[in-house]
């Protein structure tokens, strides 16, 4: 039951979020200041939103990785 709450409660937020979205954001925004401005009206995205934001995949460009191989990094 209480699963099924939090899944309710999940959705629900997730649709609150889609519909009151701007999507007129300006391009310097910066998405994880908006995010923590935004948790108490949104809980559980700014969480998940604010875990995966700083997350860099690299940090050396893919090209310059793919160059160290060939050239036997």
């Amino acid at each position: 039951m209480e699963k099924q709450i939090v899944e309710h409660t999940m959705a629900a937020e997730l649709r609150h979020y889609l519909s009151m979205m701007q999507w007129n954001v300006e391009k310097e925004t910066d998405i994880a200041e908006w995010w923590q401005k935004h948790t108490e009206l949104y809980p559980t995205l700014a969480h998940v939103t604010l875990d995966v934001l700083p997350s860099q995949a690299s940090s050396v460009p893919s090209k310059q990785v793919f160059l160290g191989v060939k050239q036997g990094f």
